[in-house]
């Protein structure tokens, strides 16, 4: 069983696969997973408690027992990482995990949305996705207006709580490193690489003495082609403003959200 174990929780399309692939090319002592097996159940049934407010005890034990398996099988002496947006909304089971290690990858509203907006999901969920009511993160009592709210805001609802639990979880975790997308694969190599060292130290790898080849072929799990995707500004600014500045983007104005920025409008969402 591994004694070193961290879990990179974000919103997801922030890097993830790039972690649970490229690293461990270079870093064979690194045994990374992506949405281990259990996942999306684990996703889904966590929705379903969250509305519900029942099923804790029985959420809790098949989330140990799957996480008990994965951990059996990790090589003596291995770092075990997982890779995991779809734990959003069970982070009170992540809060049980001692010692606990956390890498928080986080990405701007507006191309995060973008992005997710075109990705959706793995090609085998894609074309479902949005007409499966419990199999994206959302937040907990919905905010008003959601069943009139079109995809890009309720992605950017996606965003927030996601941010939101993930910051009330660090505070539980004995190490806690917070990423920026945005820096992780900056076009300046400087400040690439400088983020890519703190995240290997955090994981207690070597230095790399040319990270290059890591980012060398390109985006490792990149969108498929579609429309580009409009995301109005004063919606970021209402829905993600509160957290924005705490990540480390630009601050912008933080008013209540309205009922139209909340509802948005079709128009917006083509």
């Amino acid at each position: 069983m591994a004694d070193l174990r961290t879990f990179a929780i974000s919103s997801g399309r922030t890097g993830t696969v790039f972690l649970t692939e490229r690293l461990p090319a270079l870093y064979p002592q690194l045994h990374a997973v992506h949405e281990p097996p259990g996942s999306r159940s684990t996703l889904v049934a966590g929705n379903l408690r969250n509305l519900v407010g029942r099923g804790s005890r029985l959420l809790r034990a098949k989330w140990r027992l799957e996480l008990e398996r994965r951990l059996a099988e990790v090589p003596s002496g291995a770092h075990y990482l997982e890779v995991n947006p779809m734990l959003v909304p069970v982070t009170d089971l992540l809060a049980e995990v001692e010692p606990l290690r956390l890498v928080h990858l986080t990405r701007h509203p507006r191309s995060w949305t973008q992005s997710i907006r075109t990705f959706k999901a793995s090609s085998r969920f894609r074309p479902v996705i949005d007409f499966l009511p419990l199999a994206n993160p959302y937040p907990t009592p919905r905010p008003e207006g959601w069943l009139g709210t079109d995809q890009v805001h309720k992605a950017l609802w996606r965003w927030r709580y996601g941010n939101e639990q993930i910051l009330a979880l660090a505070p539980n975790a004995e190490r806690y490193l917070h990423l920026r997308y945005e820096d992780l694969f900056a076009e300046d190599v400087g400040q690439r690489d400088a983020t890519l060292a703190k995240l290997l130290d955090f994981l207690e790898l070597p230095p790399c003495d040319d990270p290059a080849p890591l980012y060398a072929s390109g985006r490792a799990n990149p969108a498929p082609p579609g429309a580009r995707v409009e995301v109005p500004e004063e919606s970021i600014a209402a829905i993600c403003g509160s957290l924005m500045a705490q990540l480390g983007y630009s601050p912008v104005p933080d008013p209540a959200p309205s009922a139209a920025s909340v509802r948005g409008t079709a128009e917006e969402a083509s």
